[in-house]
């Protein structure tokens, strides 16, 4: 009996993918674009309800109604958590690795790169309330 408790505590263990080996934020929900900090020569204005993501558990969908394309992209993309505080964006043309932070109903998501790899400096930094 205990080699067969053994051996279900064992394939539960390697059944479990890495997105449930740690806690993550709950960014479920519709959130409203307040800001975009990036390297570009003019700040754009982000009038609050012009770009909204509305995240699910394994997609997001976003909308972009402003007059600046390059702050989000439209359609909806699936994502996953690839550690406690980076989710990947699947968008079709290249992936998209932000570094999450959820601090009173305030959401930052800062453009980043693969874990792992070298940092980039002055990457994109997304703000939303909801």
């Amino acid at each position: 009996m205990k080699k067969l408790l053994l051996l279900f505590a064992f394939i539960s263990l390697i059944s479990c993918t890495s997105e449930e080996n740690f806690k993550r934020a709950d960014i479920s929900g519709e959130w409203k674009m307040t800001a975009y900090l990036g390297f570009v020569p003019e700040l754009p204005q982000i009038e609050k309800g012009s770009v909204v993501w509305n995240i699910g558990a394994t997609n997001i969908s976003m909308t972009n109604n402003s007059e600046h394309a390059y702050v989000s992209q439209e359609g909806t993309f699936s994502y996953l958590w690839l550690n406690a505080e980076t989710i990947l964006i699947n968008y079709p043309d290249f992936p998209g690795y932000y570094k999450v932070n959820l601090l009173d109903g305030k959401l930052r998501l800062t453009r980043t790169v693969q874990p792992g790899t070298p940092e980039v400096s002055d990457q994109p930094v997304l703000e939303f309330e909801k």
